[in-house]
């Protein structure tokens, strides 16, 4: 969000180097690492979640004591890293420009490219709209024990389709993804 507005200021013509832009960047900056940290809370807590699982389900000694560097071992916490960190930091800008084929000069400032990137982040939303939708069933842990299914993202767009609700949740998704579309 302060990544877009960032962008917005300099399409009405602001100053990248003016107080508002380096507010909007060092906030940008704040929820980076504030979602860095709860990416890695959630990989250390996915990580005991299993562990309590296999003690329940196999009967494996309870160890609750996870090591911090677990998280740091897994790829896809680095693909995850890798999104959730790529932003603009306070006191930098600058441009970017190529030449195409038809010979047309093409510029991009970074506050654009940082509000592109920063578009990338919407997939956290997911997590917690996938939370919200799994915590609504009943018993969930106890059926996916028994059945073997693990209720995951699949489920909850099962769900979210055989809901009364399903016509108004497939068109926030369309008007969602055309609204980003148009401003990519």
């Amino acid at each position: 969000l302060f990544a877009v507005a960032q962008h917005e200021l300099i399409v009405q013509g602001f100053d990248p180097n003016e107080v508002i832009m380096n507010s909007l960047k060092t906030a940008c900056t704040i929820c980076t690492v504030l979602s860095t940290v709860a990416i890695y809370r959630t990989y250390l807590l996915g990580e005991l979640f299993e562990r309590v699982v296999r003690h329940i389900t196999n009967l494996h000694p309870l160890d609750v004591n996870v090591p911090w560097t677990l998280p740091l071992r897994t790829h896809s916490f680095w693909l995850e890293f890798v999104i959730v960190c790529g932003h603009l930091p306070p006191f930098c800008t600058g441009e970017f420009g190529f030449t195409t084929f038809a010979y047309n000069f093409i510029l991009y400032r970074a506050e654009t490219l940082g509000a592109l990137w920063g578009s990338f982040r919407l997939y956290l939303l997911w997590r917690v709209k996938r939370d919200v939708i799994l915590s609504t069933l009943p018993r969930r842990h106890t059926v996916a024990t028994f059945s073997g299914v693990k209720m995951d993202s699949s489920i909850a767009v099962k769900v979210v389709l055989n809901s009364t609700h399903s016509a108004p949740n497939i068109l926030m998704v369309w008007g969602g993804l055309l609204i980003i579309a148009a401003y990519w």
